[in-house]
């Protein structure tokens, strides 16, 4: 892994993830089949969150999970929570922690947290391939509606660590059945969907039958 600045910060605004409270049924199966490779700290977390943490982590690759050193569970939004934030990562010198406010633990937002963690792990301040593919996708222009031009919604225009974040947060949500917005993409023939699916495979966030579901569900529409 190359030499990282020494602070990063990634704000995680609700980014559209309107969800109820984490419950185990009927997800339960997917989650106990893969065994979990997360050899983190964890701090301000109680047994039972650091279960649905863990669980939730375990359908990831394990080198996305071992990019994690630190996870806290904030009681109280602190300094550091600007704005509407509910979570961030920290990469301090290669040390990767993340951050959660305790009543917005969900599990998108610990897959979307971990994409940033793991994105720094590869130390790319910035992803050629991935800001070629871009083109003129990212930035909200009002009235623009998502899916668009290869970005999944309104957060992830903001920049490419963004979008790349929300792509992964929403194969996971795919594949975990939650919702997802790979079967209503009004513009799916172009090619950006499945060239940024390539990359996020290309670069480990995803293995080879995760990448198959998400190209179907893609192709799946009309």
């Amino acid at each position: 892994m190359k030499a990282l600045a020494p602070l990063f910060v990634v704000l995680c605004l609700a980014c559209g993830c309107a969800l109820p409270p984490i419950t185990l049924p009927p997800q339960k199966t997917i989650f106990e089949k893969n065994p979990s490779q997360l050899n983190c700290v964890f701090a301000g977390a109680v047994d039972f969150e650091k279960k649905i943490i863990t669980e939730t982590l375990s359908i990831m690759p394990a080198k996305v999970q071992q990019a994690i050193d630190k996870i806290v569970v904030d009681e109280e939004r602190t300094a550091e929570y600007t704005g509407n934030m509910i979570a961030y990562c920290i990469n301090q010198g290669g040390w990767m922690e993340i951050h959660i406010w305790r009543p917005r633990l969900e599990r998108c937002i610990v897959w979307h947290e971990a994409a940033h963690a793991y994105d720094y792990h590869l130390g790319l301040d910035d992803d050629i391939k991935w800001l070629k593919i871009i083109g003129d996708g990212p930035g909200h222009t009002e009235g623009r509606s998502y899916p668009s031009k290869g970005v999944l919604e309104k957060y992830g225009a903001q920049d490419w660590l963004e979008d790349r974040a929300v792509w992964v947060e929403f194969i996971y949500r795919l594949i975990a059945n939650q919702s997802h917005p790979f079967r209503n993409i009004p513009d799916f023939k172009d090619a950006r969907y499945i060239q940024k699916l390539g990359i996020l495979l290309e670069q480990g966030f995803i293995d080879q039958v995760v990448h198959d579901t998400v190209l179907e569900a893609i192709n799946s529409n009309k």
